[in-house]
């Protein structure tokens, strides 16, 4: 959601409501951050927003005692929006769930936490229903229904696009007791892998259903020494099976007397009868790599066997062996640069990190951004679930990249050596050329001052003397020739080393 009229500015506007009744009146508006002005009073001491994949967006902010709002913000009924002055963006808005008082160097201050509209979906719980399977989006707005039925107006919702593809292949959906939220998120969300998206307008807050969320970004990667400062890439094998045992629904065996006991367990549909007496399903694959790791799968809602084994044999040909994700400190150069895209929860970047992973491309599924300090982010990049394949084939592609890294930085060493053994021998051969060039100069003077001492003698009177100095001035020209010859050697070799560094 964008606000219009907002001035390009890095930094944050953050406001607050007594209560969502007021959110369109301005008058009670009031101001719990100003990034402009540097008074307490209008100024947080710190704060952050975690923006998340699949979940409830939260919102920490602390104030000093000199704020104005100190002490007035009203639990579960005040509201805060932070919204980003440089593109408009509405970053956060929810509701405040918490207030504590903490004391700090500074001195006192209120933390406030809070969590976004979706959090609504908390104060309202399903009933017990067993309804025809019409598809996913009949199922959510019978949740959502029963939701605004219990609520006040400005906690209602409206049912937006839902595309998710929905399982044909059982009859019935169930609703049980749980809260909105838990139903969606466990009955829905995690048994069709969609992505519930919050979509403000308007008229209503619509809660949409899809298949996919975000763009992929070209040319704007998560790289370190780009905007990266720091990166830690996680794998965790929890949850990691090899075998299944597909379970379905209680079997009607006619004990209806146990039925109100605790301690009885019911049997239950399983796939013996379609599966030549078999009661489970494997990956093979897995099980070469992993060894034997077997755990009950359950569809509650499934009776036929035959269903129950198609279902079972979708979610073991689906299976996924690590959860992948990289959790990174970047700065956001979308502030200072065009050419780069700002982050946001649900696009997918390339993560370019050579020694670690190599290039991988990876959905941001979690983003903090810090209120006080704009340029930092804190990024959770992850591809969710990994499959056997693509572990196997990241661990042999990290590999040759670290083994191009090694062989690139021995080339780079090699070629440093060689650098550096090629200016030692220029600087040795610079030496000697000058000491050379020195002695020929001083050898040219002597050899002109002979001549001047022999021109001023007289050939007969003089005659032993102009035969030393003539001897002198030989012995002289003859070093002097050694050493011009030693010089054009050198200089020789200098050219052809120096022009061996320019090729």
């Amino acid at each position: 959601m964008i606000v219009d009229n907002i001035a390009k500015n890095p930094g944050f506007l953050v406001l607050y409501w007594d209560q969502a009744e007021d959110i369109r009146d301005t008058s009670k508006q009031k101001v719990l951050h100003e990034p402009t002005v540097s008074r307490q009073e209008y100024r947080l001491s710190s704060g952050s927003i975690k923006q998340i994949v699949n979940g409830i967006n939260e919102c920490h902010l602390a104030i000093g005692i000199k704020h104005n709002l100190y002490k007035k913000i009203k639990p579960i009924k005040g509201i805060v929006k932070v919204v980003n002055l440089f593109d408009g963006e509405i970053e956060f808005y929810g509701r405040v769930l918490s207030i504590s008082m903490t004391m700090t160097s500074d001195g006192f201050a209120q933390e406030i936490i809070c969590e976004d509209m979706l959090a609504y979906l908390h104060d309202s719980c399903q009933d017990y229903e067993k309804v025809p399977n019409k598809g996913l989006e009949d199922y959510l707005a019978r949740i959502i229904n029963r939701h605004n039925a219990q609520v006040e107006p400005h906690k209602r919702f409206k049912v937006g696009l839902v595309n998710v593809p929905a399982p044909s292949d059982t009859p019935f959906r169930y609703t049980g007791y749980d809260t909105s939220w838990e139903t969606i998120k466990e009955r829905l969300i995690n048994k069709t892998n969609g992505y519930l998206v919050l979509r403000h307008e308007e008229d209503a807050m619509y809660i949409d259903y899809l298949k996919e969320v975000g763009d992929k970004i070209t040319g704007s990667p998560i790289m370190l020494g780009a905007n990266v400062k720091t990166a830690t890439r996680d794998l965790s094998f929890d949850g990691l099976l090899t075998r299944i045992v597909p379970v379905g629904a209680d079997l009607d065996n006619g004990s209806t007397s146990e039925t109100s006991s605790a301690d009885i367990i019911r049997e239950q549909v399983t796939i013996k009868s379609v599966n030549n007496g078999r009661n489970w399903l494997e990956n093979a694959e897995l099980i070469e790599q992993f060894g034997l790791i077997t755990k009950s799968v359950t569809w509650s809602e499934i009776t036929s066997p035959d269903i129950l084994k198609r279902r079972g044999q979708q979610y073991i040909d689906n299976l996924k062996t690590i959860l992948a994700s990289w959790k990174v400190d970047v700065v956001e150069l979308c502030l200072i640069d065009d050419r780069y895209v700002k982050f946001r929860v649900g696009n997918t970047h390339q993560i370019v990190n050579a020694p670690m992973s190599g290039i991988e491309e990876l959905q941001i599924i979690e983003k903090t951004i810090n209120i006080t300090k704009p340029q930092s982010v804190s990024l959770t990049v992850g591809s969710s679930n990994q499959s056997l394949s693509m572990f196997q084939l990241q661990q042999q592609e990290a590999q040759k990249t670290m083994e191009k890294v090694a062989a690139d930085n021995a080339a780079k060493q090699r070629l440093l050596e060689e650098q550096t053994a090629k200016a030692n021998n220029i600087a040795l051969l610079e030496s000697e050329l000058s000491q050379y060039q020195v002695q020929s100069e001083s050898l040219g003077q002597e050899i002109l001052t002979l001549d001047v001492e022999i021109e001023h003698l007289d050939p007969e009177s003089d005659a032993g003397l102009v035969a030393t100095l003539t001897t002198q001035k030989k012995v002289a020209v003859s070093k002097k020739e050694l050493y011009d010859t030693k010089i054009v050697e050198i200089q020789t070799k200098l050219n052809e080393l120096k022009e061996i560094g320019n090729e």
